[in-house]
């Protein structure tokens, strides 16, 4: 009975020890923060939209910002992704993501794809009501700093 009670009083001290102390959180991605160059590609690989946004991590999964785009082609419908907006975003895994408009329900322009170094690169597309609308590629590259 006693070596029972000895065994439950070391594992609830180790327990607790080991709920006292708190590991450090590490972002996915090293130096996400920062500005990038951002290029929108219509279907046909025609450049639509140009500009930059810059990103500020919240915590280790989660980001918000600002972007400042402008249309540099008219091949293509490109959705509320022209002019000025603050965004957010998030990681999971190796995906990435940012909402462009997150305040709105309707009419959002969403980019999905991975950061491998200092490139973010994937897929844009404008969702509304009705679903996806229309989309293409694109490209940011983090600026040196």
């Amino acid at each position: 009975m006693k070596r029972l009670l000895y065994i439950c009083l070391v594992a609830g001290a180790l327990v607790a020890a080991g709920c006292r102390r708190t590991l450090p959180v590490a972002p996915p991605y090293e130096g996400l923060a920062g500005t990038y160059s951002y290029t929108a590609y219509d279907s046909s690989g025609i450049a639509v939209v140009s500009g930059w946004f810059e990103l500020a991590p919240k915590d280790s999964v989660q980001f918000t910002g600002e972007w400042h785009f402008k249309e540099v082609a008219k091949s293509h419908p490109v959705g509320p992704q022209i002019g000025d907006g603050e965004l957010i975003g998030g990681i999971d895994g190796d995906a990435m993501w940012i909402s462009l408009n997150p305040q709105w329900r309707d009419n959002n322009v969403f980019l999905h794809g991975t950061l491998e170094g200092t490139t973010y690169s994937g897929q844009w597309v404008w969702s509304t009501f009705a679903g996806p609308t229309t989309g293409g590629e694109f490209t940011a590259m983090k600026k040196s700093e």
